[in-house]
């Protein structure tokens, strides 16, 4: 493997916590079939984007969230260019088709753009931009 790093989802966490706190309040106060479920798809959403995954390997850039969901990979010999690319903050967290290309990301604005052959962008979030584009290209060279 040649590279390997776990981000954080701290934006997202950030964004999450006071609501969740704001409905387990509410749901002290008074439990209702709404308010409980309206919590339990929010901490779902919280446990699956707490953190973005992103592996670098032998034949294949590899990502997912949180502890395995949506699982994602490029093969290496798909991808034409990787360059670091800042996002914009109204592009949002998560899962998201935007001008670029699909965004995936959990925190912050720094990202790795993936021209691939076909036309097709994917952006990868990243809170260490330059060391996953070299890593990338390392890996391509390789390849």
């Amino acid at each position: 493997m040649h590279y390997h790093h776990r981000q954080r989802g701290t934006a997202m966490m950030a964004i999450l916590a006071p609501i969740l706190l704001f409905i387990a309040v509410q749901i002290g106060r008074d439990p209702t079939a709404a308010t409980i479920t309206v919590f339990g798809l929010l901490a779902f959403v919280a446990v699956w984007f707490n953190s973005l995954t992103v592996r670098v390997d032998n034949d294949a850039v590899r990502w997912h969230f949180g502890p395995g969901f949506w699982r994602k990979s490029v093969p290496l010999a798909e991808i034409e260019q990787a360059e670091p690319i800042r996002t914009r903050w109204y592009w949002g967290l998560g899962i998201r088709m935007t001008p670029q290309g699909w965004l995936y990301n959990v925190s912050g604005l720094d990202g790795v753009r993936l021209q691939l052959r076909g036309g097709e962008s994917i952006i990868l979030g990243s809170d260490e931009p330059e060391a996953l584009r070299q890593a990338i290209e390392s890996a391509r060279q390789r390849a």
